[in-house]
């Protein structure tokens, strides 16, 4: 799954910015998006995808109690305290002065939190993200690339699923994130450019809860959340608008 998701996010950066790389199609553009900038304000729209790598410490404890035998089998197979996801994104962005810039981000995140271990292969544990966030950057513009610094906060609504054999069980919860970005945008052509970001967030969610409405609890009592701290990179493409 790790092994997948990072040849996925190599190949489309490598897609994406292969263009920029070549001296000669720097040619074929009218104006850099600095000189653009100069002229008029920006809008834009992005979208792509994500690989991320986060710890849920609580929904870890929930698992290892739920698989039985768990503390007798070998640590190569016991779960990982930061384990990856995959997430897709898009978002809105307006400049509102020389150097700042507001956007509005959707992200849709979904995560398997697992034991490779072949006796659990029956138990499945896997959750799903929607994510809105506000955000805002400083821009500085060189020549033919935008980097952008900055960060925001959103609302998250998330779905967890718990499958033993032919039962599945799901709860939810609520809660709020913050995050930290840095951004590159390489143009491609005279509107569109390359996105690469690298970002570092947190998340403080509701208890989860069923349909209607208890709480889940690990075995040992604890109520379970979704809390997790993340370190990500997003690789796709931002269309802007003068």
């Amino acid at each position: 799954m790790l092994k997948r998701n990072i040849y996925i996010i190599v190949a489309i950066l490598i897609i994406s910015l292969a263009p920029i790389l070549n001296a000669d199609t720097l040619d074929t553009i009218p104006k850099s998006l600095e000189k653009r900038m100069e002229i008029k304000k920006y809008k834009s729209f992005s979208f792509g995808m994500e690989i991320n790598f986060s710890n849920n410490s609580s929904l870890k404890n929930f698992i290892e109690y739920e698989l039985p035998d768990y503390v007798n089998i070998y640590d190569d197979n016991k779960l990982k305290s930061f384990t990856s996801g995959l997430g897709f994104f898009g978002g809105a962005e307006m400049q509102i002065a020389k150097h700042f810039s507001a956007k509005l981000d959707y992200k849709y995140f979904l995560k398997s939190y697992n034991s490779s271990e072949y006796i659990y292969s029956n138990y499945d544990f896997s959750y799903n993200n929607h994510e809105i966030y506000l955000k805002g950057y400083y821009l500085v513009p060189i020549d033919y690339i935008i980097f952008k610094v900055g960060g925001g906060a959103g609302f998250l609504h998330s779905t967890f699923n718990y499958k033993y054999y032919a039962t599945e069980t799901s709860y939810t919860s609520n809660g709020l994130g913050i995050t930290l970005e840095g951004i590159m945008n390489a143009q491609l052509s005279k509107n569109v450019a390359g996105y690469l970001e690298g970002y570092i967030s947190n998340t403080f969610q509701s208890k989860l809860k069923s349909g209607n409405g208890i709480e889940l609890k690990a075995r040992n009592g604890d109520t379970v959340n979704l809390n997790s701290f993340s370190i990500g990179l997003r690789v796709g493409v931002e269309i802007f608008i003068f």
